[in-house]
């Protein structure tokens, strides 16, 4: 039997908690910058519990310019383009600072701050209605209209309880994130040895390259040399028969941060994939963003397509794909000095990708990096699969725990059934 929401008073998420904005610390003041604590902008918002950041601040630059804030902090992001598709929130593991683009949450006494911080992400897709435009593609997420937002409150204990259980999903994922961010490190430092650094190679036996010193035997390719190009297309949003369940569509927003390419939201229907077909990926392809933000690379599980933000490549010798990946995710930085079209977006045809010179080790040494390293991915790939199950299973139970029309029980059967 399903618990009677009505007996749980509501709130406006306005009284449940203190609300605080940030700032940013003068960057013409050195003293201000480079210390020890976190400063939170839109950029390193990406994961539920907040504890670090690319950017810092002194004891000093965290009183001047910005907010100081405790652990337990709710933070969320209320201008900025990752707005106009997602809602970034989160809570805090530790104190942090916090930009003007954010703000921050002190869940008052009888809230329990994990618990409101799940509250408000169940409300993701009414709070994205509520988002307008600064101009430039920029959203803004008013103030007073968020705060109207109703928030059911029950007791501490039904707080307590339902936080407790969808952290417990949330401690699995971020189990498997921090597996798999180890297992990616150490074939990362194998194939920097191998292939930067050069580990075991005597100075006599290198050679000169446009690329600078490397062994001898070794060669420089472009990158067309390593496989077929492909550049993505968007099929009509006008043909309504384009579009479907079938053919995973990728686009940049699910290429952050992942290796694999899992789970893809946009789908072509067997006719939209079919009107281009040259388009196609085979599993194993790699996929390079090359259009606004540069230099994000995956690998397809799956046949695929992308839009025409991302150029491809289908690799002629797929015994050598890990190598690949790693040598063309390495070419980030050529890759952002090589586009054109503005500091904010660039943009990199296919034709200069294709034309971008990387260094090629040996067949025998590529191979042999690929061999090594195979376990190392797959079992990254497993991990990542079950965190998208993991992650579906927390989205589908959040809203119904929070409305109180799934018992706390019932929520732990279901974790227990995708946990066997």
């Amino acid at each position: 039997m399903a618990l009677d929401v009505n007996s749980w008073p509501t709130r406006t998420l306005k009284s449940c908690a203190t609300w605080y904005s940030g700032g940013t610390p003068s960057k013409a003041i050195p003293k201000y910058w480079g210390g020890t604590i976190p400063w939170i902008s839109a950029k390193s918002l990406t994961r539920f519990f907040i504890s670090d950041s690319e950017d810092r601040v002194t004891e000093e630059g965290s009183t001047n310019g910005t907010r100081l804030v405790p652990e337990n902090t709710i933070l969320f992001i209320v201008r900025g383009m990752s707005l106009k598709s997602e809602f970034r929130m989160g809570i805090t593991t530790r104190p942090v600072t916090f930009n003007q683009d954010v703000k921050a949450l002190i869940a008052v006494e009888d809230i329990v701050p994990s618990y409101l911080a799940y509250a408000i992400q169940s409300k993701t897709a009414e709070i994205l209605n509520l988002v307008g435009e600064a101009g430039h593609g920029t959203g803004v997420l008013p103030t007073d209209r968020i705060q109207n937002l109703e928030i059911p409150v029950p007791s501490i204990s039904e707080q307590q309880a339902i936080a407790r259980i969808l952290k417990s999903i949330d401690d699995q994922i971020e189990l498997n994130r921090q597996t798999n961010a180890t297992l990616q490190a150490i074939a990362a430092a194998l194939y920097n040895s191998w292939f930067k650094d050069f580990h075991g190679v005597e100075q006599e036996n290198m050679q000169e390259s446009e690329l600078g010193l490397i062994p001898k035997g070794w060669s420089v390719m472009s990158v067309n040399d390593i496989g077929d190009i492909v550049c993505g297309k968007t099929p009509s949003t006008q043909v309504s028969e384009y579009y479907g369940d079938d053919v995973p569509f990728i686009t940049i927003p699910e290429m952050h941060g992942k290796i694999f390419t899992l789970h893809i939201q946009k789908r072509l229907s067997h006719v939209g994939a079919k009107s281009q077909e040259k388009k196609m990926l085979p599993a194993g392809a790699i996929c390079v963003s090359c259009i606004a933000t540069l230099g994000l690379v995956t690998i397809t599980t799956e046949p695929s397509q992308t839009n025409q933000q991302i150029n491809s490549v289908i690799l002629s010798a797929k015994d050598e794909t890990y190598f690949w990946y790693w040598t063309l995710k390495n070419l980030g930085a050529g890759i952002k000095a090589a586009a054109s079209g503005g500091s904010v977006l660039g943009n990199l045809n296919t034709s200069s990708f294709s034309a971008l010179r990387v260094i090629a080790a040996t067949k025998e040494l590529r191979t042999t990096y690929h061999a090594y390293t195979e376990s190392l991915f797959l079992k990254i790939l497993e991990n990542e699969r079950r965190t998208a199950t993991l992650i579906a299973l927390r989205d589908t139970l959040l809203p119904r725990l929070i409305s109180g029309k799934l018992r706390i029980p019932d929520a732990a059967q279901q974790i227990a059934e995708v946990a066997t």
